[in-house]
């Protein structure tokens, strides 16, 4: 369960090749939707935001399922799985490496 279409998607790039049902409320004032719609998932794992309409939702979901995960533990330190993957270092391209142009005149040194 995710609390937004954001945090899913920073998920499922981190996630690539996972291949687990979704749920997405795109608000947390679905939570009592979310609850009813998931009672057939085998495994319950919600993602939700670390603030106190976050905290509020994922104990609503434990209470009544206790065998479900708070997964929010995978982007400890920041508000949401979005926020976590926003702070990742970018890739560079090869190109963008620091002193590139050094390292390729020095290479073809005749």
């Amino acid at each position: 369960l995710f609390e937004g279409m954001m945090d899913y998607l920073s998920w499922a790039t981190k996630n690539p090749n996972d291949t687990a049902s979704v749920f997405v409320l795109n608000s947390i004032a679905l939570i009592d939707y979310a609850i009813k719609a998931t009672a057939d998932f085998n495994f319950k794992t919600c993602f939700f935001d670390h603030d106190e309409a976050g905290r509020k939702a994922t104990a609503s979901f434990l209470a009544v399922y206790p065998d479900a995960v708070d997964g929010s533990a995978a982007y400890q330190g920041y508000e949401d799985y979005n926020a976590m993957l926003m702070d990742e270092p970018k890739p560079r391209m090869p190109w963008e490496e620091e002193g590139i142009f050094q390292k390729v005149l020095n290479t073809d040194k005749r």
